[in-house]
């Protein structure tokens, strides 16, 4: 089924190019030219991923994302002539998922797209932890508290067993410390 991406843009223009370039690459499209209208549909039918300018008429971009985060729950990418690197700062610390400038190529767009949607797929598969969990020779097992590789049992600390698990239990997931 294709995503659904909400552009949001006062410039009639843009919003006709981006949905007409979206379609064509297989997305649904929706959109609008304020940020209420926008708020309003989303809430209706929410988006897998929202385009979102900064100056819009009425609501401004920057509280609309507020909403957005707040509200739906959607990833938010800004999409804004605003190319001062404190408006993308912000834009960012406020909670936007990305922030591409105009003007922008189509595809470098796509693939923010695409990495956005990737990123927001990955934490509604809810991880189970119940196991065990069996990758290769390696077994872990979250209830017995134990790892095995080859059928040889391996002796871990509590943090080591814990990192492990979350390792199994989220295999494409990216960690830091």
């Amino acid at each position: 089924m294709a995503k659904h991406i909400l552009i949001v843009d006062d410039d009639a223009l843009m919003r006709r190019s981006l949905a007409f370039n979206l379609e064509q690459a297989g997305y649904k499209t929706s959109t609008a030219a304020n940020a209420e209208d926008a708020l309003a549909y989303a809430q209706r039918q929410p988006p897998d991923c929202v385009l979102l300018d900064i100056g819009l008429p009425g609501m401004d971009g920057l509280d609309a994302l507020r909403h957005f985060k707040a509200d739906v729950g959607v990833p938010v990418i800004f999409v804004t002539a605003r190319r001062r690197e404190l408006d993308e700062v912000l834009g960012l610390e406020l909670g936007a998922d990305d922030y591409v400038t105009k003007p922008f190529d189509l595809n470098v767009l796509l693939a923010h797209i695409k990495a956005v949607l990737r990123r927001s797929e990955a934490p509604k598969r809810a991880p189970q932890s119940s196991g065990p969990f069996e990758v290769g020779d390696l077994i872990v097992d979250p209830l017995a508290h134990t790892v095995t590789v080859a059928g040889q049992p391996v002796e871990l600390t509590p943090r080591e067993f814990e990192l492990l698990h979350t390792f199994v239990i989220e295999p494409n997931r990216v960690f830091s410390v």
